[in-house]
């Protein structure tokens, strides 16, 4: 997926979405809120294509994919008033550039990362190099952790880290097709896996998760029956094919969805397509014994959202979710719809927002982040204020 697979129609309405009461279902409401608004013409980051972190004084972190002083992507900081802060303007050059994968904040108040290219490697790409894992310091410092080279090592990280900073390459690998590594604070940098295509899925483009015993849980976005699968990599490097989409109903193609496991070991996640209505996608849910259950299909003629890209954040019980559609929704100011914010609970779904391609911002395309009051956070990828997307607070 590029930038420009996203076309945002430019709408002139009367008021800002600053602050909407949204209806839910008749009764209750859910408040939206823009934060903040970026600048695609400022020289202001641009595009955010990944999911937020919060710290525990409310402080948002995010990366965009352009934007910032060389057009090659940021690192930026939210403040609960909505005051931005650009932490790092990667150049595309051998500190990285284009994040495509969100952060990881550890207890230094470092920010971790990937860039998908840049780095001193030319992977013979539109943009010169197979990318790289960072560190940035609080004072904005850059620490280039590791520069992928596009054979065994991988390459196009996609992904962020996970709080291991265990993180995957969509390309690259022993069979060229993707790698699960693990870096540490030095630099030093271990595969883990390499994909091979058949049967065990290729190109892994979300973050992976693991569970109390060191097992490590992600999809491929392709691969497997073709429409990508779901693995399991326990601690001895022994991979586990869960489950592979057979593109009908049960949901295809899990680009982004990283998943969110219960108590019981169940995993949940999303497909872009597939599913009983138009091709929309899925929520699913795949028991520990590899059985696979839609617990939701998406259907943008019905109002509904469509292409969750993003995943899901939701309660260790696993009855309520919470996610974006990158289409669908009720405002006919994108074709095919302009995204919405949805829950998901005991099965039903309901429509938090849809998006209008005004200064609200459109195409939402990553997971949320919830704070401790419930709260959720996230990003549009495009329109807003100012044509650089946004980010937006909403609160069920």
């Amino acid at each position: 997926m590029r930038a420009q697979d996203f076309f945002c129609k430019s709408v002139s309405i009367v008021a800002a979405a600053l602050a909407i009461l949204v209806p839910l279902d008749g009764a209750n409401a859910a408040t939206f809120k823009v934060l903040y608004s970026f600048n695609a013409y400022s020289g202001d980051a641009s595009d955010p294509w990944a999911g937020l972190i919060i710290d525990s004084a409310g402080n948002l972190y995010g990366t965009t994919y352009s934007g910032g002083s060389s057009n090659q992507g940021t690192v930026f900081k939210i403040a609960p008033d909505g005051t931005e802060t650009l932490l790092h303007s990667f150049t595309g050059g051998s500190d990285g550039g284009n994040p495509f994968g969100g952060l990881q904040l550890d207890s230094k108040g470092n920010l971790w990362g990937t860039t998908q290219y840049g780095g001193a490697m030319d992977c013979g790409q539109y943009v010169s190099g197979c990318g790289v894992v960072f560190k940035l310091a609080p004072n904005g410092a850059e620490k280039v952790l590791h520069t992928f080279t596009g054979g065994s090592d991988g390459s196009d990280p996609f992904a962020g880290l996970n709080k291991k900073h265990i993180g995957t390459t969509a390309s690259g690998g022993a069979n060229d097709f993707g790698s699960i590594f693990k870096i540490a604070s030095n630099g030093t940098k271990t595969i883990l896996y390499s994909f091979g295509n058949s049967p065990d899925g290729y190109n892994p483009e979300a973050d992976v998760i693991t569970d109390s015993a060191g097992n490590i849980y992600g999809t491929t976005a392709n691969g497997g029956n073709t429409y990508g699968t779901v693995f399991k990599l326990d601690s001895s490097g022994t991979e586990t094919l869960l489950y592979r989409f057979a593109g009908g109903n049960d949901g295809a193609y899990p680009h982004n969805s990283s998943l969110v496991i219960d108590k019981a070991g169940n995993l949940y996640g999303t497909t872009v397509e597939g599913g009983t209505h138009n091709y929309c996608g899925v929520v699913f849910k795949v028991a520990p014994n590899g059985s696979e259950a839609v617990l939701y299909s998406f259907d943008a003629y019905a109002g509904d959202g469509c292409n969750p890209w993003g995943g899901l954040v939701g309660n260790s019980k696993g009855t309520t979710f919470y996610g974006t559609t990158g289409y669908g929704g009720t405002s006919p100011n994108c074709s095919g719809g302009c995204g919405t914010v949805f829950e998901l609970k005991n099965g039903t779904e309901s429509v938090l927002y849809s998006f209008t391609a005004g200064n609200d911002g459109c195409y939402p395309i990553d997971r949320l982040v919830k704070d401790a009051a419930g709260n959720l956070y996230g990003t549009a990828q495009n329109c807003g204020m100012y044509y650089g997307g946004t980010v937006f607070e909403i609160s069920p």
